[in-house]
């Protein structure tokens, strides 16, 4: 009878183990798939902070400064999976640099916060947005 406990006991403790390693795995997985997510929503920002025309180069300039770049930040608040399909909620931070006419001494202006909601879809090994579902979610911005 004590040989039969411990076989039912080394099959539990490999159970278990077995069990805790598919979770670790499963968690990996997603903790990767949020950062993809994460990173097409900053590359989003990104782009569009690196236009002539973003919103950010139309702000005061420090004086005897001049605008150089900006850095864009994204960081996920929720995501919420749909097949093959991704509904984002992410909040975007892009942090305008001026420097001196002689393009030294970067320096950080105000950044720009805002929230932002996409659908992303499967694309090869990352996410392409399909649409930007902001004005949906939140309704018509107040500022344009």
């Amino acid at each position: 009878m004590l040989k039969k406990h411990k076989t039912a006991a080394a099959v539990v403790a490999g159970a278990i183990a077995v069990g805790g390693l598919v979770y670790a795995v499963q968690d990996w997985r997603e903790d990767a798939e949020r950062e993809s997510l994460r990173l097409a929503a900053e590359e989003i920002f990104q782009q569009k902070a690196d236009t002539s025309s973003a919103s950010w180069r139309k702000g005061p300039l420090p004086r005897n400064r001049m605008w150089s770049e900006a850095k864009s930040k994204a960081r996920l608040e929720r995501v919420q999976m749909l097949d093959s399909q991704a509904k984002v909620w992410v909040a975007e931070l892009t942090t305008p640099y001026s420097t001196t006419r002689s393009g030294t001494d970067p320096q950080p202006d105000t950044p720009y916060v805002s929230s932002r909601v996409f659908l992303f879809e499967e694309a090869g090994d990352g996410w392409r947005m399909v649409k930007d579902l902001t004005n949906q979610e939140y309704g018509t911005p107040l500022l344009p």
